[in-house]
């Protein structure tokens, strides 16, 4: 009986698990239309997908649009235009003080400074194990010479 039950219960674990391992739905994307009032929410015509910044036409602009994700529950949300301006010098130079050129994450240094790291922590650890040993040492030259 013992055999039994261990060999079902091994058959529902396995018919369990591959079940959760089926093709997974992709997300839902998430789809808006411009609205004024919250009342509009989910009466459009034609929704949109992708960012609603496409409606911006001018800075310090107020739009408000109707978004979901299922068509069925609706978020109305408002928010203001903003650009952004990158200034950069007239003769194609370095740009102004306090701007930062972007670093360069190269992979190659990472691997320079771990190594380095490592290189320091294994001498770290020699240099204990040297002078642990030199202790033994003279812990039995004591005892071998009264």
């Amino acid at each position: 009986q013992v055999r039994m039950r261990q060999i079902i219960l091994t058959a529902v674990l396995l018919v369990g698990l591959t079940q959760g391992m089926g093709v997974k739905e992709e997300p839902a994307t998430r789809v808006w239309h411009a609205a004024t009032t919250e009342n509009q929410c989910g009466k459009a015509k034609e929704f949109s997908e992708g960012s609603p910044s496409v409606l911006c036409k001018s800075a310090d602009q107020n739009q408000c649009i109707c978004s979901s994700k299922d068509k069925k529950t609706w978020s109305f949300l408002c928010g203001t235009c903003s650009f952004k301006l990158n200034l950069s010098r007239k003769d194609g130079g370095q740009p102004r003080r306090g701007t930062k050129p972007k670093r360069n994450n190269n992979p190659r240094r990472k691997n320079q400074n771990r190594r380095k790291n490592n290189k320091k922590i294994n001498a770290a650890k020699r240099r204990k194990l040297r002078t642990k040993l030199k202790g033994k040492a003279k812990k039995n030259t004591r005892k071998t010479n009264p």
